[in-house]
Order: structure tokens, then sequence, then C-alpha cells
């Protein structure tokens, strides 16, 4: 849009709708908000799990967000889309140390 476009015609209101993803209590909360909220606000996640979360030290959907374990399971999936059967170097390590217990 150029700048000759009215004002109104340029600012427009951009909003995603997270209603199968959290209760309806929180649905009008920004991310930020969701961020702090208990992880009973997740659909699907019941109130029993922040009990097994807290033993984890999961308190809140940010810090879910944010767990070691999560970004590991996510970053090795996200390599494991992209990975080409028969195009790795078999001198190539994977320098996943840290994320992966001595068995594997």
């Amino acid at each position: 849009m150029s700048e000759d476009e009215p004002v109104a015609k340029r600012a427009r209101t951009m909003s995603m709708n997270i209603a199968s993803c959290v209760v309806k209590s929180a649905e009008g909360k920004s991310f930020g908000e969701l961020s702090g909220e208990p992880l009973s606000t997740l659909i699907g996640l019941a109130a029993w799990t922040e009990d097994v979360a807290t033993k984890l030290k999961i308190r809140t959907i940010g810090s879910l967000g944010r767990w070691k374990y999560f970004l590991w399971a996510r970053a090795l999936v996200s390599l494991a889309a992209k990975e080409v059967a028969g195009h790795r170097d078999e001198d190539s390590k994977l320098n996943a140390n840290k994320a992966l217990d001595a068995a594997h």
C-alpha cells in the first residue's frame, strides 16, 4: 500500500484465533499474558498435570516453552524433517552429547 492510501485502509488489525489452544477464560489474553499462565490454560492439560510439571520446575506456559528438554526435542524433530537418507558423510558426527543419554 502506498502512503496515499487512507490511514484506515493502511492500519489493519491483525488477529489470531487461538480458541482451539486455550481455555475459554484465556482467549482474550495477549501472548505475553498467556506465557505467564499455568499449564492448565492449554486445552488438553488438566490441572493435575501442573503437579507433575512443578516437580520438573515447569510452572507456566512460558517455562514449558523454554524447558531445555522441549527445545532439544523440537530441534531433533525439526532437523529430522530436513534429513536426507543416504546423504550423510559417514565421518559426520552429531554433537548432541548433552541432549542424548549415553545409551544412544
